[in-house]
Parts: C-alpha cells; sequence; structure tokens
C-alpha cells in the first residue's frame, strides 16, 4: 500500500474504531428489501479496512445509489450511511455519509444520531478544518494526526446525548433573548434585499454583526435550552460572514433538529451547510443559495438525491432551479 497522508491515515483509524461500533448496532434488512440494491450493497460492503483498489467500484455503487431516489425511510438512509464508514478520506464519501446520516434523523431514525459526531468530524477534516467533537480522543493520542477546535459545550450536549437533552428540553423555557435578537435580524429583512438602500444594506450589515455578537456569547454560556431557541441562533448566525460562523450557525440547527425541530429547523440545517461549504469554494448540496440574479447557484448533485433535499425542509432541485426571487 502506497504512503497515505498523516489526515487520511487518521481518518481511516477513525473509521475502523466507528466500524467496529456500528457492526454492533447494525440494522437487519427487512425481509421485503433482500434483493434491493440496498441491501445488494450491503452484501459485499467491506467488514474491516479493504485493499484501496476495491474503493473505485464500490464508492461508485454508493453514490449511485444515494443518488437514484430510492431510499425512503430513516431506516435506510441509515443503512445507507453506514455503507459510507469505508471513505478513505475521501470529502465526496464523507459528505455523502454525513448527508445521509441527517436524513435518517430528520426521518424519525434514532439510531442513527450515535453516527452524526464523528461523520461531521470526517467531512471538516476533508475540508481541511479542525475536528469539533473527537469523539475517540484521537488528538490526545496523536496531536500531530488531527487538530481540535471543539463546538461550544451547549452543542457537545445536544450532540453527544440527544436523548438527555430531549429530556431536559420538555420543561425547559425559550430564551426571550435569543427571540427578541432573531426578531430583530428578521425585522430589517422585511422589504427584502434589493429594495434596500446602499446605506440601509450597510446598517443592516453592522447591525447583523452587533446581533452575531451577541448570540455567540448567549452560546458560550450555555443559555440555549429549546428547540426553538438553537434554531433561532442558527437563524442568526447564518448571516455570518465566513466559514467559522456557518458551521457554527449549522450545529446549532442540527441540534435544533436533535431536539425534535421538523419544521425551520430542517431547513435551517440544510441551508447553513449549503452557506459553509460555498464559504470553503465547494457547490452547494441541498439548493438553498441563490444568487444576486435570483437564480440557483451551482449545485454538486453527486451522491444525493432529492428525497434527502424534501427531509430536510427543501423542495425537489428541478423546482428550485425553476424559481426565481
Amino acid at each position: 500500500m502506497k504512503h497515505l497522508p498523516a489526515g487520511v491515515l487518521l481518518g481511516l483509524v477513525l473509521v475502523s474504531l466507528a466500524a467496529s461500533a456500528a457492526e454492533e448496532n447494525k440494522p437487519t434488512p427487512a425481509p421485503s428489501d433482500v434483493a434491493s440494491p440496498l441491501a445488494k450493497l450491503e452484501a459485499i460492503a467491506p467488514k474491516e479496512w479493504p485493499a484501496l483498489q476495491f474503493f473505485e467500484g464500490y464508492h461508485a455503487d454508493l453514490l449511485a445509489l444515494a443518488e437514484s431516489n430510492t431510499l425512503n425511510s430513516g431506516n435506510e438512509f441509515f443503512r445507507a450511511a453506514k455503507l459510507a464508514t469505508w471513505h478513505g478520506g475521501e470529502y465526496r464519501i464523507t459528505r455523502v455519509r454525513y448527508e445521509l446520516a441527517l436524513t435518517a434523523i430528520a426521518l424519525g431514525e434514532v439510531s442513527a444520531e450515535g453516527l452524526l459526531p464523528l461523520a461531521w468530524d470526517d467531512v471538516l477534516q476533508t475540508l481541511g478544518r479542525p475536528l469539533r467533537f473527537d469523539i475517540y480522543g484521537m488528538v490526545a493520542r496523536d496531536p500531530d494526526f488531527a487538530e481540535l477546535s471543539a463546538s461550544p459545550t451547549v452543542i457537545q450536549g445536544v450532540w453527544r446525548d440527544p436523548a438527555a437533552a430531549r429530556k431536559a428540553a420538555i420543561t425547559a423555557q425559550d430564551n426571550l433573548s435569543v427571540k427578541e435578537i432573531v426578531d430583530a435580524d428578521q425585522a430589517v429583512r422585511k422589504a427584502g434585499w434589493n429594495n434596500l438602500t446602499q446605506e440601509q444594506m450597510q446598517r443592516m450589515m453592522q447591525e447583523d454583526r452587533t446581533r452575531n455578537r451577541r448570540i455567540r456569547a448567549i452560546v458560550a454560556a450555555g443559555e440555549l435550552h429549546t428547540a426553538d431557541d438553537f434554531a433561532r441562533a442558527s437563524l442568526v448566525l447564518q448571516h455570518s460572514d465566513r466559514f467559522a460562523g456557518y458551521q457554527l450557525a449549522h450545529e446549532l440547527a442540527v441540534c435544533s433538529l436533535l431536539l425534535g425541530d421538523r419544521k425551520s429547523g430542517r431547513w435551517l440545517v440544510a441551508a447553513t451547510y449549503d452557506r459553509m461549504l460555498k464559504s470553503a469554494g465547494h457547490p452547494q448540496r441541498f439548493g438553498t443559495q441563490f444568487g444576486p440574479t435570483g437564480r440557483l447557484t451551482p449545485v454538486d448533485e453527486a451522491g444525493i438525491c432529492d428525497h434527502e433535499r424534501t427531509a430536510l425542509g427543501c423542495p425537489p432541485l428541478a423546482e428550485s432551479r425553476a424559481r426565481k426571487l
């Protein structure tokens, strides 16, 4: 085997550990889908670190499965996500696994929640970014292999133990300060961006930065308690200017989803993810971002389908392409 970069080697270690954990909780295929493309791919999926030359054909089949629009239930999306465990440090595969896991959760597959932090870290690592959760403590073992920039504690709590977070949220009250901030954020946008004067645009951007700082302080203090709190904080932070802000907005939106939000929280998961990818120079995936002319900006359609988009509150891609803001 040829020498691999340190980042890829870390990814291989992580997926090996993940595969062992995932195998213990592997869902049993329903009898009705024994001959389905999903079941066929599961039958040939590697159970341990395979030869690198195996990847090309296997990954091509996996991408085709994800694109086929034939996966329907949360359990099917979760099973498909686990097929991408052996990603070989490839961004195109780590993102597919993460997107499939998100879809599974949006469709009510609780088992997929345990995969999420590791899958998210893998996406970030293949984007050249620090880990956010480091579930297996790899940074402490060998800091030369990876860097950690941990998510805020309030996010860590929800992602690492969604069931406990949901239980705590049942009796929690919304943070009214967050609601006040998001109400102001939306009020200045009612007129529409194209109807604002240059002076009004500049003022709104300055106010956005102030609101952004206020929300970041609330997040750092751990003062988010309900699904609505997380969704509102995400809505404000999606008006950031760079990768880190969009990343944080996305993690907050996922918290809202994990806490049971199936309304605005779903769309925010997709929109913040698309904004984050665009800020890193990659095409969007869910089709939530439009350019200055009102047309949809480029979308990378490899290994993603409209069932994933609709599960996360987005219209089918053809509908988004036909839309003009």
